[in-house]
């Protein structure tokens, strides 16, 4: 799927939510019901209460009284937006953690990359690592845009996120205009680059 069908997707969602806040709906679809995990009710609960629970508590929630702390599909909705965002910019990290689940998971966990810390790796290493990574249907090649202020080769080892991430440079670059004026920011001040996120 790409990354315009996502957006569209999350957009629909967003919109669809809205027409179920003004029709004051206060009921989550039985077949959304059946759908959820145990661990997906408290990962909507925290996001839509980061401020009033802690993920300790949740966990100690019955199930039921989860879908009471959601309230209704609206919540629900929100979460599976947010989420879709997440996935349009999530860049590639190349953190440990992600590396070690890579090759525990999906890769060769004998792989000379699997044992040498991350912090050592040099442009090889990571290369390679986006090969295999791209070999296994991890990772896709996005244009994210970013404040002009991040170096391209530092994309990878800051922790900020691009604004968005489209599938291709026009996409991005015909966006700028709209992205300075949401950031309130001169389109001067944004740059296109290519980048891998995750899929």
């Amino acid at each position: 799927m790409t990354l315009r069908e996502l957006k569209r997707i999350r957009f629909y969602l967003e919109a669809l939510a809205d027409v179920l806040f003004d029709e004051n709906h206060s009921i989550i679809q039985p077949k959304v019901l059946e759908s959820l995990t145990r661990e997906e009710l408290i990962s909507i609960a925290l996001f839509l209460y980061q401020t009033d629970w802690t993920l300790a508590r949740l966990e100690l929630k019955t199930d039921q009284e989860l879908l009471k702390i959601i309230g209704d599909d609206i919540g629900v909705l929100l979460y599976i937006s947010a989420m879709l965002h997440k996935k349009t910019i999530e860049v590639l990290s190349f953190s440990k953690t992600e590396v070690d689940f890579f090759f525990s998971n999906k890769g060769n966990p004998l792989h000379y990359l699997a044992s040498k810390e991350t912090a050592i790796w040099d442009e090889y290493d990571r290369s390679n690592y986006t090969a295999l990574l791209f070999k296994a249907g991890v990772i896709r090649k996005v244009f994210g845009v970013y404040i002009s202020s991040i170096n391209e080769g530092d994309l990878y080892k800051l922790t900020s996120l691009p604004f968005d991430c489209f599938d291709t440079f026009k996409e991005a670059n015909k966006e700028l205009l709209s992205i300075a004026e949401y950031q309130k920011l001169n389109v001067k001040d944004l740059v296109v680059y290519q980048v891998w996120i995750k899929k």
